[in-house]
């Protein structure tokens, strides 16, 4: 073998390491991308079982469904109290609307999340919360906040007790009878 081929054999040989090597990198590159989505997914879903498990607060809870349903009888230390906590919901979901309007939250799961903001804001409470915070929001979600409310239907009480046990009757029943 002359000089001239073991260097072309050593340039061939070098070409499919680094082609190796790049191949490799990508994988790499691509699994570290899928990892950290993963992590910024289940952050975003620790932070809102973390502000949602208040409501199992045995003072916060039947504050928070007085306050919901609007009960103009709340004290002005209550009022405060449900505001931050809606306020906070609120960011939490703006900060989750600008991740996904910049491709960090993948549709189907904005679209839960805008589903579950969508109930929240047929309530009263909500709505009043939001109307006081609406001008320091970010604006297309104060818009798509403000289309949720124009498109829902009127604020029902909604009683969670009596859900949850219907929904075991149903379950007992084997599902046969139907929800009313």
């Amino acid at each position: 073998m002359t000089l001239e081929e073991v260097y072309y054999v050593s340039q061939v040989i070098s070409t499919v390491a680094l082609v190796t090597s790049v191949i490799y990198l990508a994988r790499q590159t691509r699994l570290a991308a899928k990892s950290n989505v993963a992590q910024m997914n289940q952050a975003r879903s620790v932070q809102l079982h973390d502000v949602m498990l208040k409501l199992t607060d045995a003072e916060f809870g039947p504050l928070f469904t007085s306050a919901i349903h609007g009960n103009l009888d709340l004290n002005d230390e209550q009022i405060r109290r449900f505001y931050f906590y809606a306020v906070t919901m609120l960011r939490i979901h703006e900060e989750m609307y600008r991740q996904s309007r910049e491709g960090m939250i993948a549709t189907d799961r904005w679209k839960t999340t805008a589903r579950a903001l969508a109930g929240a804001m047929t309530s009263p409470g909500y709505q009043a919360c939001f109307s006081a915070l609406r001008g320091s929001l970010d604006k297309e979600f104060a818009e798509l906040i403000d289309e949720m409310i124009e498109s829902s239907p009127a604020a029902t009480s909604y009683d969670l007790a009596a859900e949850w046990r219907e929904g075991v009757r149903r379950a007992i029943s084997g599902g046969k009878e139907k929800k009313a």
